[in-house]
């Protein structure tokens, strides 16, 4: 509705991956069960507990909260995922936000305070993120949709 081009949204693709990762590892060593139950504990927490909405939180944090080794974790989002981690945290925080833009947020509060609400340090910081994910500014984004909100 909001991306024709984009039939996909970042969550569907994650979901479509840790499903192809799971598939994968019926050949797989018994280690290598441990981390893809370690992968799905991290997409978990992410998808229910939001932690990047916090601007402190880091990679040592979640490690600390989920009790996985520091360096599995890193493992896990370069070599399995194949995203760094503060890419993976944008990247939630920015669909976080294209969710408070298809709910009109934009209308009631600056962009600033959306990219604060989202978890990001500045408004610098996630206008790159923002144009990273989708090649447009949040105020392109919002204007190229604006039609789709309004319904």
């Amino acid at each position: 509705m909001y991306n024709d081009k984009e039939p996909f949204s970042f969550l569907d693709k994650l979901r479509l991956k840790r499903k192809t990762i799971s598939s994968n590892l019926n050949n797989e060593v018994v280690v290598e069960l441990t981390k893809k139950s370690d992968l799905d504990l991290i997409i978990t927490y992410f998808e229910t507990k939001k932690p990047y909405l916090n601007p402190q939180f880091t990679l040592h944090d979640l490690s600390r909260e989920l009790n996985i080794p520091h360096l599995r974790v890193s493992g896990l989002f370069n070599n399995q995922l194949k995203t760094p981690y503060p890419e993976y945290k944008n990247r939630f925080r920015v669909n976080h936000a294209i969710q408070l833009f298809k709910e009109n947020m934009h209308l009631q509060m600056s962009i600033e305070g959306i990219s604060a609400v989202c978890g990001f340090k500045n408004k610098s910081r996630f206008y790159a993120a923002f144009k990273a994910e989708y090649k447009m500014t949040p105020m392109e984004w919002i204007e190229k949709n604006r039609l789709g909100m309004i319904n």
